[in-house]
């Protein structure tokens, strides 16, 4: 981000995500899923058309329910248009509007796409899931970059918004599920940036 020439001190205090409630990936009785999470929804059409589009594909290698969380921020219009694409699919899938907590959904999940979003990686880091990220297709370097870096440490897979098509989201998805290197726990980032940050700002490191 080139704060130096803007900042006396930088102090890198570790990812901020959901607290560890020190709960098993599944509890008795539940299936993993696969889970298509879009963020805010703002713009994530893209990436959950093609989700879709890719089902029939993914369905015959990937034994998971599949489950699409489409945000708060997806208009009505955007809504629509996906569920007329599951219409089509032909294939069971759980639509999720909107969610106050997604923590459960992502504790469940035994592969996630989802968008490059910071609060998004810090959710799928925190439960180690098998995670194939696509970054925003427009004004967004941020993405890009945590994309780019997370996936150059082995923690995710990455797929270009230019290759949000059926054929692109199913190769990679399968490649993934059938991965075993992913997420590498060596690289794996501590999670107690809140904490860490709190310490520095009132003296304490």
């Amino acid at each position: 981000y080139e704060l130096s020439s803007y900042v006396r001190r930088v102090v890198y205090c570790n990812f901020v995500a959901p607290p560890d409630r020190n709960i098993d990936p599944l509890t008795w009785g539940e299936e993993p899923i696969l889970l298509a999470v879009g963020g805010s929804g703002q713009e994530s059409v893209a990436m959950e058309t093609a989700f879709v589009q890719a089902l029939p594909l993914i369905k015959q290698e990937i034994p998971l329910q599949p489950v699409i969380l489409m945000g708060p921020g997806m208009d009505q219009m955007d809504r629509r248009s996906i569920e007329a694409e599951v219409q089509r699919a032909g294939c069971p899938v759980q639509v999720i509007p909107a969610i106050k907590d997604a923590t459960d959904l992502s504790r469940r999940a035994g592969l996630i796409i989802t968008m490059g979003g910071y609060n998004s990686l810090c959710e799928v880091l925190r439960y180690r899931k098998k995670s194939l990220v696509t970054p925003r297709p427009v004004a967004s370097f941020e993405q890009r970059i945590r994309t780019q870096a997370l996936e150059g440490r082995g923690l995710i897979r990455s797929l270009s918004p230019e290759d949000l098509t059926a054929k692109g989201v199913s190769k990679a998805l399968i490649g993934l599920y059938q991965a075993d290197d992913i997420p590498n726990p060596v690289n794996m980032p501590k999670f107690d940036g809140a904490r860490r940050a709190a310490a520095v700002l009132l003296g304490g490191e």
